[in-house]
C-alpha cells in the first residue's frame, strides 16, 4: 500500500544513515536526520539538523507529505550518505579525492552519482561546503552541465519549501559555477528570481534577493549579452524596485536601480516589447531618483 511505501521510504533513509544495507526493523519515530552522528570512528563530514525535515533542505512535517517525496529528491540524499559513509575514518584529501574520482571513471552514472551526493551536500551541510564543493570542482567532467540541470529541477519542485540555509548554499554554489557555465547558470538564476515573492519585506525573501542583486552584478557583462534574460530581469528589478521605493529597503533599492538602468541602456527595445504594464510600472517609479 502507498501509507507502506512511505514508511518503508523514510526506513530506508535511516538505514542509509546508520551504514545498513538490509532493511528490517520499525519504522522510524521521528522524520529528522543526521548525518554527523555516529559511532563507528573517524570524522564524518556533518549532515542536516534533525526535527521535521527527511532531506534537511525543506521542511516536510507530517507523515502525510512525505508522498511529496520524489524518487529522484530522495536519490539526492541517498547518493550523500554513501559519500559520507565512506568519509568516515578516512580524512586524507587524497584518499578520498581517489574514491571519488574512481566512481566518477567508472560510469557516466558514477559521474552522476558522486554530482548529486556533493551537490545536496553543499546544500544540507554549510559548514563543509567548500570542501565539498573543492571535490566536486576536481570530478566534475561536463563543465558541470548535469549539476546545473539538478539545479533547476530542485529549485523547480522545491524552492518555495527551501530553508533559508538552503537558498543561501544554493546561491553560494551557483556564485562559484556561474563563471564557468554562464550559459546554463543564468537560467538558474531566472528561476530563482522568479520565486522572490513581491510584497514580502521578510529576510526569508530579502536576504536571498540580496544574494541574486550581488551576483547579478558580478556577472552584469554576460547578462547584457542574452537580450532574451535581460528583458525578463528588467521587468522583474522594476517591479522590485517600485516595492522597495515605499519601504526602508534603500540599498536594495539603489542595487536594483543600477541594474535596471544598465538594462535598459543596452536594450530599450527589447524592454519597450513588454507593452503596456512597463508603462504603468513606469508612471509608478517616475518618482524614484
Amino acid at each position: 500500500p502507498p501509507s507502506y511505501i512511505r514508511l518503508l521510504k523514510l526506513e530506508m533513509a535511516n538505514n542509509h544513515e546508520k551504514g545498513i544495507v538490509g532493511g528490517g526493523g520499525k519504522p522510524p519515530l521521528s522524520m529528522g536526520m543526521s548525518l554527523g552522528n555516529n559511532n563507528s570512528g573517524g570524522q564524518a563530514l556533518g549532515g542536516p539538523p534533525s526535527g521535521g525535515s527527511v532531506f534537511g533542505i525543506y521542511e516536510i512535517s507530517e507523515y502525510t507529505s512525505v508522498d511529496l517525496i520524489q524518487d529522484e529528491e530522495f536519490n539526492f540524499y541517498c547518493k550523500f550518505v554513501e559519500i559520507n559513509n565512506f568519509f568516515k575514518g578516512r580524512n586524507g584529501k587524497r584518499e578520498r579525492t581517489n574514491f571519488l574520482q574512481q566512481k566518477v571513471s567508472e560510469s557516466g552514472e558514477g559521474h552522476q552519482d558522486v554530482v548529486l551526493g556533493l551537490f545536496y551536500g553543499i546544500l544540507a551541510d554549510p559548514e563543509n561546503s567548500n570542501q565539498l564543493c573543492q571535490y566536486l570542482t576536481m570530478i566534475v567532467r561536463d563543465n558541470f552541465k548535469f549539476l546545473i540541470e539538478a539545479m533547476i529541477t530542485l529549485i523547480g519542485a522545491r524552492y518555495q519549501k527551501f530553508f533559508l540555509r538552503t537558498r543561501r548554499q544554493l546561491l553560494w554554489l551557483l556564485e562559484r559555477v556561474f563563471p564557468l557555465n554562464p550559459d546554463m547558470s543564468i537560467q538558474v538564476l531566472a528561476l530563482i528570481l522568479r520565486y522572490v515573492e513581491n510584497g514580502k519585506m521578510s529576510g526569508f525573501n530579502l536576504d536571498p534577493l540580496q544574494r541574486v542583486m550581488h551576483l547579478m552584478q558580478m556577472n552584469i557583462e554576460f547578462i547584457l549579452t542574452q537580450k532574451y534574460y535581460s528583458t525578463l530581469f528588467f521587468f522583474k528589478l522594476l517591479r522590485l524596485v517600485d516595492e522597495h521605493s515605499r519601504s526602508d529597503q534603500d540599498g536594495l533599492r539603489d542595487m536594483e536601480i543600477s541594474l535596471v538602468v544598465k538594462i535598459w541602456k543596452e536594450h530599450s527595445k527589447s524592454c519597450m516589447t513588454i507593452g503596456r504594464d512597463l508603462i504603468r510600472l513606469l508612471r509608478e517609479v517616475s518618482g524614484v531618483a
